[in-house]
């Protein structure tokens, strides 16, 4: 029980630990400033803090990393629209919002300091923007600058998610790839995932196979790759959810970051067969058996299995011979004939249709183009009548001898 609960606490720090080093660190006070106080709504006010990094701490490095720290705190409450604009020998470095800050009792803005601006004597400037809400605010002479090796994911290409199929089939398999890369010089903790619960709620994909998530350390300089596979459900475009990373920065800060979104274009299988109706004649009689033949052909690639077929015949059309509603194998450019007979018991015009069903990537079914046949009553030809109109004239020519004679 006491290993057990050992152990869990020893996660938990691992959980929270970054492997950075401080080569440089020193307070806005020990440099001989004290807090810089705004009082009131909107009102803005600067102070420029003079410095120097030590020679010995080689901030040119490439593994070592400027920062400023800010300890802000905000009064009555950490409202918005409160930001802090900073700037280096005159040069702007960027305005930060109270959003982006890390805040307990009061804030802290960590600002990274480009290299390029650095000298050997210079300039921060920081300066507070109080809002309707922040009607007062007081940069802490607790703030500092200093030099550290860390643990670092800012850029751009260091955290990406990448499909192997951008255009894949319904139900046809894709790896996802998500890629984590450390550009910095210290290693830490760090979890990434997938958002499964967003993926699932639209029901446009199912993980079939892969992890989704990632815990553990990531040395300086290390990528590590994290892949599953998925199954579209829907067509069209799906953008898939971001990969998101959960870690801490070299000031135990806890910290999120999301990737960029993958978007797939989900495509129907290409019609791999291709089914119609072959008929005699167009044009047919009430009450006889018409005989048609069902062809079906194989346009894919692949030879296909087991497709099953079904008429679709309209009300009144009965099928009196039955087609073949099986095909066991059907090679690539082959077509089937399959004999079938319908009578009608009504006139009129009627669409026959078909579906055919085959397993390929999933269950796919294609369609018949619809053909139409047409029946017509039984009429009594002109010959007929011709001929019993002369057998009348003839009786009546017959009667009328006999009565006269």
């Amino acid at each position: 029980m006491k290993r057990g609960l050992i152990l869990t606490l020893l996660l938990l720090l691992l959980a929270t630990q970054v492997l950075s080093e401080t080569i440089f660190e020193r307070s806005f006070e020990e440099m001989g400033h004290s807090d810089l106080e705004v009082d009131g709504p909107n009102i803005r006010d600067c102070i420029d803090i003079p410095f120097v990094f030590p020679t010995d701490a080689n901030v040119m490095a490439e593994e070592n990393y400027p920062i400023a720290s800010l300890n802000i705190e905000l009064l009555p409450v950490k409202g918005k629209d409160f930001y802090a604009e900073v700037k280096l020998n005159d040069e702007n470095v960027g305005i930060f919002h109270n959003e982006s800050f890390f805040c307990e009792e009061t804030c802290w803005a960590r600002i990274a300091l480009p290299k390029e601006l650095i000298e050997e004597e210079n300039i921060f400037e920081a300066c507070l923007q109080n809002s309707p809400p922040v009607i007062k605010s007081i940069l802490r002479s607790e703030s500092s600058m200093g030099i550290y090796q860390i643990i670092d994911f800012s850029s751009e290409d260091s955290f990406v998610e990448q499909a192997d199929k951008i255009e894949p089939l319904i139900g046809e398999k894709v790896k996802i790839t998500i890629l984590l890369h450390n550009a910095g010089s210290s290693s830490g903790f760090m979890e990434m995932k997938h958002a499964r619960a967003l993926a699932e709620d639209k029901e446009a994909f199912v993980v079939v196979d892969g992890n989704t998530q990632y815990k553990g350390f990531i040395k300086a300089g290390e990528t590590i790759k994290m892949s599953y596979t998925i199954k579209p459900r829907v067509l069209n475009s799906i953008s898939l959810p971001p990969a998101i990373l959960y870690y801490s920065n070299e000031f135990g800060e806890p910290k999120q970051k999301f990737g960029k979104m993958v978007t797939i274009n989900v495509r129907e299988p290409e019609r791999k067969v291709n089914a119609f109706v072959v008929k005699e004649k167009e044009i047919n009689l009430v009450g006889t058996e018409t005989e048609m033949q069902l062809a079906v052909k194989n346009d894919g690639q692949d030879t296909l299995f087991n497709l099953d077929i079904q008429l679709i015949l309209p009300a009144n059309l009965i099928l009196t011979e039955e087609a073949t509603s099986e095909i066991d194998v059907l090679q690539s450019g082959e077509t089937k004939y399959l004999n079938f007979s319908v009578r009608s018991t009504k006139e009129g015009e009627y669409k026959i249709g078909c579906s055919v069903n085959y397993i390929d990537l999933n269950t796919s079914e294609s369609k018949c183009e619809q053909s139409t046949l047409i029946f017509e009553k039984q009429e009594v030809p002109f010959e007929l009548w011709l001929g019993l109109g002369l057998v009348g004239i003839a009786v009546v020519v017959y009667l009328y001898i006999q009565k006269t004679g």
